[in-house]
């Protein structure tokens, strides 16, 4: 069902009921706010307004995180590039004294409510806008194009869109560098095995001569400690010998008995 949000110089809407229950069930909108729910012709107090305040359970929960401080982004002031595009999406409610994510949230629930509104969002004054390693306003398909193309080594401009990143991926991308994007996260597997995969591998029993990659020996590592005993006994060599680097993958000389005796930490 449709709402409009009327406040003292205009309606705002008709947007979805979902997300003005979320906003509203946030604290980002006003008590004592009128709503039109729906064909309604008189509008009401939005806290009188049974169809939206009837939350899911979990709302209390996501609620409190809403208004933690958990995130870097939570932790960041509001800047004025997010004001301005607010102003831009309609949105008729003050944000200045809400932080980064609350009122990045706010622009994607407000982008999705009125698509038409949407625009390239670029915020030079923040570490979470495009330049950013994990820009927070890029939707995941175009994270994925931007680095696939950044992978391929073409310069996109900040304010490209979806078409423009289509069209540069259509004109540099093969088949043979596709699959070798697909493959690069996996790249470390074939790598040498580090010295103290080796040397925790070496204490179980592997061959000083057996040379692995990186993957098999993770894979075999992670088998092998999943025992708690085995776990133990590691803690207990790394107490006794105090072998904690990774410059040789030859183990330090030790007394079994010794080790045995040795107290683990709880």
């Amino acid at each position: 069902m449709k709402v409009r949000i009327q406040t003292d110089d205009r309606i705002f809407g008709p947007i979805n009921e979902g997300p003005v229950r979320t906003f509203w069930g946030y604290g980002l909108i006003p008590k004592g706010t009128l709503v039109i729910y729906g064909n309604d012709s008189t509008p009401v107090a939005i806290e009188t307004c049974s169809k939206l305040n009837a939350f899911p359970k979990r709302l209390p929960e996501d609620a409190a995180f809403f208004n933690s401080k958990v995130l870097l982004s939570q932790k960041a002031l509001v800047s004025r590039a997010q004001v301005e595009y607010l102003r831009e999406l309609g949105w008729p409610f003050p944000v200045e004294s809400l932080n980064y994510y609350q009122v990045d949230f706010l622009r994607k629930r407000l982008e999705e409510a009125f698509p038409d509104r949407r625009k390239p969002f670029i915020d030079p004054d923040n570490p979470w806008s495009p330049g950013s390693t994990s820009p927070l306003n890029f939707t995941s398909e175009e994270r994925e194009q931007r680095n696939y193309l950044k992978f391929l080594g073409v310069t996109v401009p900040e304010e490209a869109d979806v078409g423009q990143l289509q069209h540069l991926i259509a004109r540099y991308d093969t088949p043979e560098k596709r699959r070798e994007y697909e493959e690069a996260p996996h790249a470390w597997k074939l790598l040498p095995a580090t010295n103290r995969q080796l040397k925790l591998l070496r204490f179980f029993g592997m061959s000083p001569q057996l040379r692995l990659n990186r993957g098999s020996a993770t894979s075999l590592i992670t088998r092998i400690l999943s025992d708690e005993d085995n776990r133990k006994r590691w803690i207990q060599y790394k107490l006794l010998t105090e072998d904690i680097g990774d410059e040789s993958a030859e183990l330090r000389p030790f007394d079994a008995r010794e080790l045995a005796n040795v107290p683990v930490p709880l």
